[in-house]
């Protein structure tokens, strides 16, 4: 009833916007599309400047030999989002726990309300 009230609906693609109108019974030119992601394309690094974070993170490189390095290369699982209970931070040190991988990197890009948590039970889950 209240979508019957409103000016505009925004979503992200063609697609939802065709199913809230069906849906809601809305007229097709009030539901707007405004894509909300980014071309990753022009954020790509360089060849150099990956290696140069690996290295930084103590990353093996995906090319490193287990002769000759003495360890199979590093597994990286990456969360990036903000650290709240809606984006699901609080299960990372659960699903950490369940790898079987000796070297897996945890990268975590983002902030938020569950930091401190964080921070607290993987510090736990690691000692």
């Amino acid at each position: 009833m209240a979508y019957k009230m409103i000016s505009h609906l925004v979503t992200g693609t063609r697609l939802l916007a065709a199913g809230y109108a069906e849906h809601y019974g809305l007229n097709i030119e009030r539901v707007m599309v405004m894509p909300n992601w980014i071309s990753v394309g022009q954020f790509l690094p360089s060849p150099q400047r990956v290696g140069e974070l690996k290295k930084e993170l103590g990353i093996l490189p995906a090319c490193s030999d287990t002769a000759v390095s003495g360890r199979p290369r590093d597994k990286v699982l990456l969360f990036a989002h903000r650290l709240s209970p809606r984006k699901g931070a609080y299960w990372l040190s659960a699903v950490l726990g369940e790898v079987k991988h000796p070297d897996i990197k945890l990268i975590i890009i983002g902030d938020g309300p569950e930091r401190l948590n964080l921070e607290k039970e993987l510090a736990q889950e690691i000692s």
